[in-house]
């Protein structure tokens, strides 16, 4: 029983630990991003003067998420990073991470008129008796949501979102 819980609270200790850790990395590294803007983002003050857009404001949301413990791994501090970045509504400033691991569908859905249609079906990966639709069908709903919701979803979780209509 006494190893158990000893173990127990060596293992929520080191946990604590490298979450701190992490934690101290994400906010040294807002730390930079504050730096950087500070020193080479040009339209900084007219931003704020014309936009209400505030450097020391942004990087207080985004460290209050830290601090909050919000983000749990890189990946998701990466998306408190990119929302800093899309805050600057400008299309000049972005963001991108290295990363290891990518996806893809062997299928290919283009959209038109605010629709959207299978343009390209890989048959080889997705053969007819396991996926029977084909090119030029429409696609109403992706991962359970209406497709134009889901491309907005996709959209605004890779792409930069830093412009709004």
């Amino acid at each position: 029983m006494r190893i158990i819980l000893l173990s127990s609270i060596l293992f929520t200790s080191s946990l604590a630990f490298a979450l701190s850790t992490l934690q101290s990395q994400m906010h040294q590294s807002s730390e930079q991003i504050r730096s950087l803007f500070y020193t080479n983002y040009a339209p900084n003050q007219w931003k704020a003067k014309h936009a209400g857009w505030s450097l020391d404001a942004e990087i207080t949301k985004l460290q209050k998420r830290i601090q909050s413990g919000e983000f749990q791994t890189i990946k998701d501090y990466h998306t408190g990073v990119r929302d800093f970045f899309n805050s600057t509504v400008d299309y000049h400033v972005t963001v991108q991470f290295f990363s290891t691991e990518a996806a893809g569908l062997p299928l290919v859905i283009k959209s038109a008129e605010k629709r959207y249609f299978l343009g390209f079906i890989d048959r080889r990966l997705l053969p007819k008796n396991i996926f029977p639709f084909q090119e030029g069908d429409e696609v109403l709903s992706f991962g359970g949501q209406k497709t134009a919701e889901a491309v907005a979803n996709i959209q605004k979780q890779f792409s930069q979102g830093n412009l709004r209509t």
